[in-house]
């Protein structure tokens, strides 16, 4: 198992009469990093989310799913007269800046560097401030503590954390003090952690941050960029790592659309390192010019939502409902989307079903016409099928909003001595291209005197079909839609199936 870094962003300033200033240089961001700190738990959720991945085929194009979260949120407030000090109104400024950050709503979004543009990428969230307590109580998410010191540290105050902490599977716990690690410095900025089982577990999840830099009303001094640094250090609750991390060679931070890149490399089109342009404006680097995660990063911020458990608690519609925050949700039923591993198979062959329907549902109705068992309740079925025939496979997924219209595919069964996908008898070895492809495949290797050639799409339709009397075809794809195809070549030497790609 490998290990993950205690994250700490230190804002280290000249000097006290600093603090009047609201312009911070890029130059005073620093990190340090503790190897043994935070057993990284990736290997865990990374297994979880691959094990319906592969080549499957599908019912639809899960990328346009949008699911909805929200996060509860408590702070814990630590400085004299604390509620004068740190101001709730404060407290919602800092979320009301990630949740501009998180969803690309700050007025930066499109002018990144041009390179980058196709890359951006944002999460549909929601960070709110917790109504009601642990206890069941009114709340307005926030609790009020003399002065402290110290939290940021990763072990030694754990008795302290753990004392003000709301359970950590049903709130977000950020506590609010300007001395971080008692040691007298209070120009430190923050320090959060990934993912932790055992750290949730005990109450210790958490995000450590000065009041001096959070949001933009209060006690902050922070510029409109050094506001999300509070975002960067989320960034890091949802499990990224610097851009930077590892420098040119190291393995960045397991995110393939951020480059390698040296830290605070630089903002602006044109800006390199690392041989290639540098992504500056991304917020887990340290530059004055924050205003976008990509495509990549937000995935990664997913598979920490969706499959860790300490963190996939935190969102469901029941737990919104005990903490007060389910106002701010968005109602999402789910849009019932599967996948399977093949579609034509032989009989006595079974098939691989997997569930990716949008809304995260929990309850599944699966049926299987021809299939062993008739169906199932099961989120990922594997069923036998043993009888030649072509046969629909249905699913309604349900979650706390409601249930799906229904969601359909057709799969065909042939015998065993008819060829299935992908495979050929030994005396009819073709060969298609291109494929993709966007306009045309053309089929070699036909040396007989006729054969029939039909197209079907995923529901078993044939959109195209014809008979050629000698040698090799083309066949035009131009009057099809972009999508999976099936393609059927039947000669009196056999029968020969292939996938084909419209793109």
């Amino acid at each position: 198992m490998k290990y993950l870094f205690n994250i700490t962003l230190v804002l280290a300033l000249a000097s006290l009469s600093a603090y009047s200033q609201q312009v911070q240089s890029v130059s005073d961001i620093k990190c340090g990093f503790n190897a043994q700190y935070n057993v990284d738990e990736l290997d865990f959720y990374k297994e979880k989310n691959n094990e319906t991945q592969g080549q499957f085929y599908s019912t639809t194009d899960s990328s346009d799913c949008v699911q909805h979260y929200v996060i509860p949120v408590v702070f814990h407030v630590f400085a004299d007269n604390a509620k004068a000090k740190v101001p709730i109104e404060q407290l919602q400024s800092a979320l009301d800046v990630i949740n501009r950050d998180m969803n690309g709503l700050n007025i930066d979004y499109d002018d990144v560097d041009p390179f980058f543009l196709d890359r951006r990428g944002k999460l549909n969230i929601t960070f709110a401030l917790a109504a009601i307590d642990p206890e069941g109580n009114p709340t307005n998410g926030a609790t009020f503590h003399p002065n402290n010191a110290g939290f940021g540290n990763y072990q030694d105050y754990d008795d302290s954390v753990k004392a003000y902490a709301w359970d950590n599977y049903k709130y977000m716990n950020i506590y609010i003090m300007n001395d971080l690690y008692n040691n007298g410095v209070t120009n430190n900025s923050g320090i959060a952690w990934y993912p932790n089982t055992n750290m949730s577990r005990n109450n210790l999840a958490r995000i450590v941050f000065n009041y001096v830099y959070l949001g933009n009303k209060g006690s902050s001094f922070a510029d409109e960029n050094f506001q999300s640094v509070f975002t960067h250090e989320v960034g890091h609750w949802l499990n990224l790592a610097h851009t930077f991390e590892g420098g040119c060679d190291g393995k960045n931070d397991e995110v393939d659309d951020t480059p390698p890149t040296l830290q605070s490399a630089g903002c602006g089109p044109g800006t390199s390192s690392c041989g290639h342009p540098v992504n500056g404006d991304n917020y887990m680097d340290y530059t004055a010019c924050y205003s976008m995660f990509t495509q990549g990063q937000v995935e990664r911020m997913l598979k920490a939502l969706t499959t860790h458990p300490t963190r996939n608690s935190l969102w469901k519609v029941s737990n919104l409902k005990e903490t007060g925050t389910y106002d701010h949700y968005i109602p999402n039923v789910p849009s019932s989307q599967f996948s399977a591993d093949k579609e034509i198979i032989r009989e006595g062959e079974s098939i691989q079903y997997a569930d990716i329907s949008c809304g995260n549902p929990n309850k599944w109705e699966w049926t299987f016409e021809g299939g062993t068992p008739a169906a199932s309740t099961q989120k990922n079925p594997n069923i036998l099928y043993s009888t030649p025939g072509n046969y629909m496979v249905t699913l309604v997924a349900t979650n706390d909003d409601g249930s799906s219209e229904e969601s359909t595919m057709q799969i065909r069964v042939v015998s065993k001595t008819e060829s299935s996908i992908g495979e050929s008898k030994e005396n009819l070895d073709l060969f298609v291209y291109p494929n993709p492809t966007s306009d045309r495949v053309e089929i070699r290797n036909l040396e007989y005197s006729s054969y029939d050639v039909s197209i079907f799409d995923n529901l078993g339709n044939v959109v195209l079909s014809g008979t050629v009397t000698n040698g090799n075809s083309v066949v035009s794809l131009e009057s099809l839609y972009t999508g999976v195809y099936h393609l059927r070549v039947t000669s009196s030497n056999g029968v020969y199936y292939s996938k084909v790609i419209k793109k």
